[in-house]
């Protein structure tokens, strides 16, 4: 009836207690790969939820900024973090820009202005384009780990924003607990980054469409007034021309008649 923890007991000492004893071991076995299999799916509804989530937040809008703040809010809340930061990565210098930020102190918002690449987790994601996690007690010693430890921060894992198979940029979300994800947990953090680097790409999009759009009424713009300097000039000609012209229309066929 479901219930495996209930057992038998054989004693007669010969096969009848063999097989009881083999069905209380499977019984046993039973009721722990169920439980196991509860857990994971409890888990995977967990992850769903959170990708539901994000995915909601990150498909309400084509605003860039409203994008990233709301994502990073979401991301910090489903991951059961308390702070974090998204970067934008410039190809042209290979540093991050800062975009926006949460719960972070002064300290960390002035360094994530200015954040070396080498120093910083996100270089890792950005070549493997793979989650990443890591105890700020194993960064090496310099002022990434010195601001962090000030902000009593443990744990870092860092998203890489993918979109197109390019990577555009990192979350970083930290934690004051140790919380080193296992390999199996960054998979929803992989999965939100690219759902934010795919909003990521259709917001650009989008913006280069408006300003497409924007450019093409000021050339329309600049069409209807070059038309319509046209129409005035031809206008003022024909009028500057037409008067002397009749004129002189007029006394060439005097003339005409006179010689005639």
């Amino acid at each position: 009836d479901g219930d495996f923890s209930q057992t038998i007991s054989v004693p007669t000492g010969d096969e009848l207690e063999g097989l009881a004893n083999q069905f209380n071991a499977m019984a046993a076995q039973l009721k722990e790969s169920y439980e196991m299999l509860e857990t994971r799916v409890a888990q995977r509804t967990q992850e769903l939820s959170a990708l539901n989530a994000v995915a909601g937040v990150v498909s309400r809008s084509l605003d860039l900024e409203r994008i990233l703040q709301d994502a990073l809010d979401e991301t910090i809340e489903v991951m059961g973090m308390q702070g974090g930061a998204i970067f934008r990565l410039d190809e042209e210098t290979q540093s991050l820009v800062q975009v926006t930020h949460r719960n972070l102190g002064p300290e960390m918002v002035a360094l994530g202005d200015n954040l070396p690449l080498n120093s910083s987790i996100i270089r890792q994601v950005l070549e493997t384009q793979h989650p990443a996690s890591r105890l700020v007690r194993d960064y090496p010693p310099g002022a990434v780990r010195q601001a962090l430890e000030k902000g009593g921060w443990q744990t870092v894992v860092s998203i890489p924003l993918v979109a197109q198979e390019k990577v555009l940029g990192a979350m970083n979300v930290i934690s004051h607990e140790i919380l080193p994800p296992s390999e199996e947990a960054l998979a929803v953090p992989a999965a939100i980054g690219q759902q934010i680097g795919v909003a990521i790409d259709n917001a650009r999009l989008y913006e280069q469409s408006v300003e497409y759009a924007r450019q093409m009424e000021l050339a329309r713009q600049a069409a209807d007034a070059a038309n319509a300097s046209k129409s005035i000039f031809l206008a003022n000609v024909s009028h500057e021309l037409r008067t002397p012209l009749v004129s002189i229309l007029g006394f060439a066929l005097i003339v005409q008649k006179r010689l005639d």
